[in-house]
């Protein structure tokens, strides 16, 4: 009943903010498509083309990947290769996956750490984009953010994996 109950508050906890984050991917998303849009109106039609259009695409294909990923890994969206794993019984399926779920926390926690502290490093050297100067430091930050919210699906999932191993 305890561990029940603490899986369901970890998904009330987590599920708000995958969602808020999700929606401002897809937010992302739409500027960038009306940024590619405008600049290839411009560039054709008018010779005039938005000046560093493709670097603030980069910049925000960074945020929208960060902002995303959480989402595909709550709604196990995610490649799976079913083949083999679902022919194993449910409580082997449940420690497989408590092994394959704590492999994924660990490598996305790596790469939160990673990229914080890669961020860290550019805001220090003052590393700036070449065409508008726009400080990188932001946007490796927020990447960081991104793998650690996928990160804390996936312990979450971990949660989930253990009772589904205990055969409850």
């Amino acid at each position: 009943m305890g561990f029940e109950k603490s899986v369901s508050l970890t998904t009330k906890i987590i599920n708000p903010i995958i969602r808020w984050v999700n929606n401002a991917g897809v937010t992302i998303l739409a500027l960038m498509m009306l940024l590619t849009v405008s600049d290839v109106t411009l560039r054709y039609f008018f010779n005039k083309p938005l000046l560093g259009s493709y670097e603030i695409t980069e910049f925000l294909m960074a945020v929208l990947a960060a902002f995303t990923i959480g989402y595909a890994a709550t709604q196990k969206a995610h490649v799976n290769v079913d083949l083999f794993f679902t022919r194993l019984p449910e409580r082997l399926q449940g420690f497989v996956s408590i092994f394959t779920n704590l492999v994924c926390v660990l490598f996305f926690a790596l790469m939160c750490w990673r990229n914080i502290y890669q961020s860290a490093v550019l805001r220090e050297a003052g590393s700036v984009s070449p065409a508008l100067s726009i400080p990188e430091y932001p946007f490796i930050f927020i990447l960081g953010i991104g793998f650690g919210i996928i990160a804390l699906v996936f312990l979450f999932q971990i949660l989930e994996s253990i009772s589904k191993a205990a055969g409850k």
